[in-house]
């Protein structure tokens, strides 16, 4: 993402610009020859930051509510009521790539409980994004009841790719400027190891915390921190609730701190396992003044999915098609809570396919150990298959019996072993099934399929 100084302005008076995350609550994306690129909203407690992703052109972000315009946001950051009246937008971002503003809930027609409708389109253009007939990107009222992120938040999250992600935070973002302020970050997968960098925004006598997520359904309070990194010592979870604060040193790791910038090389086998799923990350600072966290506390942490063949630019995703509205690209865009509309979050298959399915082609042969399907639905009658060198789809796993998560069950098709997945019986409505391949199952393509219906927030593969 840009880089820029983070100024605002409000009907021509220069402020500083409210405190506010880019962690992107809603987006739609498309090809950005017709229409722009892309549309990002990202909801905050007293308004919305937009973001329009162009080519060098002028846009217009158009509001409406159950069908009635609400306003108009072009270029220049001019908001345009349906009355006719014009105010000015504050300043977000500015550059030949993208624009940003932020509007305030204050602008007439922004109700409490009303959701938003949004499209962008180039000025002269009736091509809209998002591009199919009426489906805009709806985005939630003052209240924000369907969607909760909220809270005012300082971090700017740039996922690079699988294995790398870069943190941009406010200095002085913290009440008290005595404490530690983390100001940048980054996290890389190199081989093996996790590569961690946090620069604070002056040198600090301060304890530097890294809260690691990487396993499913355990650890810490809110974050479900398996491990922690307590400057150079690595430690792993050992509470009996998960907001006990209790940890066992596993080893030290190699720590770095030179004037405001601190660096750890962290071993992958030590903190996941499995050699396969998500990590998410936290960066803290404690001191006897006061605590700096990035992202902060409650906010949505960043994920890195070394490994993920899914996701893999490489890894050609074939679907058997669409229902109208959604497209394919959510199976591994990294998005699994429900917090924007659905054709945004999810792919669902089209109605009139004879056979439903998600597919994953590699560029050559591959060792996979499992798959992670985040449900939109359980489907009824699913199955996880695997391709043979002789051009044959053979069944590894399928689900037997009525809809329903309590109703039917997943088993291993060679053995007819019904599989027991702690993320499934901990989600009351099954959200997310892990299935582990055999040993040494190798293949160029992977593929989930039902005969009916088939609606998935996201694949992972590894």
């Amino acid at each position: 993402m840009m880089k820029t100084n983070w100024l605002c302005l409000w009907l021509g008076v220069m402020v500083a610009l409210p405190l506010c995350a880019l962690d992107r609550d809603f987006h739609a994306i498309g090809d950005g020859v017709d229409a722009p690129q892309r549309l990002d909203v990202y909801r905050r407690a007293q308004g919305y930051t937009i973001l329009v992703t162009i080519d060098g052109r002028a846009a217009t972000v158009s509001a409406a509510n159950d069908g009635k315009p609400v306003f108009s946001l072009n270029s220049e950051g001019i908001v345009t009521l349906p009355d006719g009246r014009r105010l000015a937008g504050q300043t977000v971002v500015q550059g030949k790539e993208f624009w940003g503003y932020f509007i305030p809930d204050t602008v007439p027609g922004i109700g409490e409980n009303d959701l938003l409708d949004l499209t962008v389109a180039y000025e002269g253009s009736q091509a809209i994004l998002p591009d199919a007939v009426g489906s805009p990107l709806r985005v939630s009222g003052r209240k924000g009841r369907e969607y909760n992120w909220n809270d005012e938040e300082t971090t700017i999250l740039e996922q690079i790719s699988n294995t790398r992600l870069d943190f941009t935070d406010f200095a002085y973002d913290v009440a008290d400027a005595t404490v530690a302020d983390l100001i940048s970050g980054a996290a890389e997968v190199q081989g093996e190891t996790l590569h961690l960098k946090a620069v604070l925004r002056k040198p600090a006598d301060c304890t530097l915390r890294v809260l690691l997520d990487t396993l499913p359904d355990v650890g810490y309070a809110t974050d479900g921190a398996d491990f922690l990194l307590d400057n150079a010592m690595l430690a792993q979870f050992a509470g009996s609730q998960p907001k006990e604060w209790k940890w066992t040193d596993v080893m030290k790791v190699p720590f770095t701190r030179e004037g405001a910038v601190c660096t750890w090389e962290v071993p992958l086998k030590a903190i996941r396992p499995t050699e396969a799923g998500r990590i998410r990350i936290r960066f803290q600072t404690r001191t006897s003044k006061g605590n700096d966290e990035m992202p902060s506390f409650g906010k949505i942490l960043p994920i890195l999915r070394p490994g993920n063949l899914a996701a893999d630019p490489a890894t050609k995703v074939i679907v058997s098609g669409c229902t109208p509205m959604y497209k394919a690209y959510p199976l591994t865009d990294g998005q699994t809570s429900r917090r924007i509309h659905w054709c945004f979050e999810s792919w669902a298959a089209g109605s009139g396919d004879p056979l439903k399915f998600a597919e994953f082609r590699f560029p050559t042969v591959l060792q996979v150990r499992q798959m992670i399907v985040w449900w939109e639905d359980m489907p009824k009658a699913a199955e996880v298959q695997i391709l043979l060198p002789d051009g044959r789809w053979n069944t590894v796993f399928s689900r037997q019996g009525s809809s329903g998560a309590e109703s039917a069950d997943w088993v291993q098709a060679e053995t007819g072993a019904a599989i027991v997945d702690a993320a499934q019986e901990k989600l009351k409505k099954a959200e997310k099934n892990t299935f582990q391949f055999p040993v040494g199952t190798t293949t160029n393509a992977v593929r989930i399929t039902d005969p009916k219906s088939l609606w998935i927030r996201e694949i992972e593969v590894y």
